[in-house]
């Protein structure tokens, strides 16, 4: 059996039934039905879900396209006056309603999954910085350590309940400049690790504890938008930050999706709401299938490019309930008539 690279040069096998265990990349002639076969993937798309229950934009959520969690966001009548204290989950097909959070809140950063999830920072009332954090069982919610330093803006979801991660933002001693400190959880402490390389808020993160992923956001909330908004990746090894490859556009207040080697850079601000996305394979970023609405600053969970979801979070034009999920690519055998 011949494969695509080995075409060149060489005869394709006949066979006269299609053989069984085909693997992708395999081509061959049928005898019988006088067609050239070939075994390829079809890349995946995103589709329109069900819409989530409430409108907000930067909820923390945690969690993957078969159960999220997402908590908190503001509202309609702006960040004054419409902190949530939501929780919505998503069980694959449909939202529901969860136990309320302890506290109003948004710009928080999530770990885990449905049964054991983590929330920490975030913002509450406008200029009051949250160093909290809770867990949550699926059911409840229960105090957990506190921050060492609190924070708001931060960026997805990143490890798990027992060991997550947390870094930039912005904090209340220069609420304009992104941050460059990081913190990680092991299920009973929050401990200070170094530092990001550039201080940056509302950015998109994958990965885990070991093995993470930042990219994006903001350094700073004045300037010019290419100015204050860095296309610049960091990876994190579980002791430092390091440089990754370079984002295909300045974004901010986006998502992120996926483990280090297959995340999701997902929608966002350049400077309006975004429909792209791209797809970091661990060295370089390429551009993937496009969201079908534009979306940002969402809960958003999964595996990068074969199961994603992003929901809630802002539209093209305003907050937004929209709910978009990632199908897995379709691997499938093709036809070519060649009679």
């Amino acid at each position: 059996m011949s494969t695509y690279r080995a075409l060149k040069g060489y005869s394709v096998k006949k066979v006269d039934d299609d053989p069984s265990n085909v693997q992708e990349g395999q081509v061959w002639y049928n005898n019988t039905t006088n067609k050239l076969r070939l075994r390829q993937s079809i890349g995946g798309a995103w589709e329109s879900g069900p819409s989530s229950n409430t409108l907000s934009e930067g909820p923390a959520s945690f969690g993957n396209k078969g159960a999220l969690v997402s908590v908190g966001g503001y509202g309609p009548s702006g960040p004054s006056n419409a902190h949530s204290d939501a929780t919505e989950e998503w069980n694959g097909s449909s939202w529901s309603t969860g136990e309320a959070y302890p506290s109003t809140k948004y710009g928080g950063q999530g770990a885990g999954t449905l049964t054991a999830g983590l929330i920490a920072g975030g913002n509450q009332s406008g200029s009051t910085y949250l160093n909290t954090s809770n867990t949550y069982d699926g059911t409840d919610y229960s105090s957990a350590p506190n921050l060492n330093k609190a924070r708001t803006g931060c960026a997805s979801s990143i490890g798990t309940q027992t060991a997550a991660l947390i870094h930039g933002g912005y904090d209340n001693s220069n609420p304009l400049a992104g941050q460059t400190e990081t913190e990680e959880f092991n299920g009973t402490s929050w401990s200070e690790q170094n530092d990001l390389s550039t201080g940056r808020a509302h950015g998109g993160s994958g990965g885990t504890q070991t093995a993470g992923i930042y990219f994006c956001g903001e350094s700073t909330n004045t300037g010019t938008f290419s100015t204050r908004c860095p296309n610049t990746t960091e990876e994190y090894n579980g002791t430092s930050w390091s440089s990754g490859g370079t984002v295909p556009g300045n974004f901010t207040r986006l998502n992120g999706s996926g483990p280090q080697t297959d995340c999701f850079r997902i929608g966002g601000a350049s400077p309006s709401q975004a429909t792209s996305v791209d797809l970091y394979d661990g060295s370089s970023w390429s551009s993937a299938s496009a969201l079908g609405t534009a979306q940002g600053w969402a809960s958003s969970g999964g595996t990068g490019s074969t199961s994603s979801i992003i929901s809630r979070g802002r539209g093209s034009s305003s907050y937004t309930d929209v709910t978009q999920l990632f199908s897995d690519p379709l691997i499938t055998t093709r036809s070519v008539d060649v009679s």
